[in-house]
């Protein structure tokens, strides 16, 4: 039995916000951030161009990439986005 690996997003995909946080919601603040982020920005960007935003507004040494790569996963299965 073989089993497939889910398709690597790249810096063309495109995210798309499903849900934006509430006040009361309970996540990481640089999930928060990335969310809100896309929120202030229509809702859909390129991984690239998302990166490029967080770049401006994450308030963390690490870098954009990083945090995103991070928190990808969770923000996919939680639904919060999608990655087309």
């Amino acid at each position: 039995m073989t089993t497939k690996r889910a398709p690597r997003s790249t810096d063309s995909s495109v995210v798309t916000l499903n849900l934006v946080p509430d006040a009361g919601d309970k996540l990481p603040p640089q999930m928060k951030e990335i969310l809100f982020c896309l929120d202030d920005n229509d809702g859909e960007q390129t991984i690239g161009d998302l990166i490029v935003l967080l770049e401006k507004v994450l308030s963390t040494k690490q870098p954009a990439k990083k945090v995103w790569k991070y928190y990808k996963k969770r923000l996919v299965e939680d639904k919060w986005i999608t990655i087309k």
